[in-house]
Formats: C-alpha cells, sequence, structure tokens
C-alpha cells in the first residue's frame, strides 16, 4: 500500500466514526426533545394542580371558619340576652 492509499483508508475510518458520532447526536437531540416536551406537559399538570389546591384551601379555610363565627354568634346571643335580662330587671324595679 503506498501513503495515499493508507490516507484514504484513515480517512474513510475517521469518515465512519464521524458518521457514527453524528447519528449518537442525533438521537441524543431527539431524546432531549422529548424530554423537554415532556417537562412542558408535566408543567402544565403541576399549574393546574397547583390551582386546585388553591381552590381547596380557599375552602378548607372558609369551612374551618364556620364553627368559630358560629361560636361567636351563640356568645353573642348569650351576653345580649344577659344584658336584656338584667336591663329588664333594673326597668321593673
Amino acid at each position: 500500500m503506498d501513503n495515499l492509499e493508507i490516507l484514504t483508508a484513515q480517512h474513510e475510518k475517521e469518515l465512519e466514526e464521524h458518521g457514527r458520532r453524528l447519528s449518537q447526536l442525533e438521537k441524543d437531540r431527539d431524546a432531549a426533545a422529548d424530554t423537554a416536551r415532556a417537562v412542558a406537559v408535566i408543567t402544565e399538570r403541576l399549574n393546574t394542580v397547583i390551582d386546585k389546591i388553591d381552590v381547596l384551601t380557599t375552602k378548607v379555610d372558609v369551612i374551618e371558619a364556620k364553627p368559630g363565627k358560629r361560636w361567636d354568634s351563640i356568645i353573642t346571643a348569650i351576653i345580649s340576652a344577659i344584658i336584656g335580662i338584667i336591663i329588664g330587671w333594673v326597668f321593673t324595679r
């Protein structure tokens, strides 16, 4: 083999290696694009879940506040009744 044939063989080997590496890079790029699309879908779903959690949190806060408001109303009614009884007792004497 002369020098030209050796160089040609080396170039062909390098071209094959570059072709293999290029194919792998294309596969990696496609995988990265698939991952980016999946992350976008996950992000959208996560935002939906977060919005629903916010709504549920608001509803739970309202439900938790009801017994306290009821208790306050009962105490107000009792105090008003006691004051009314006292005032009535004072005026009837």
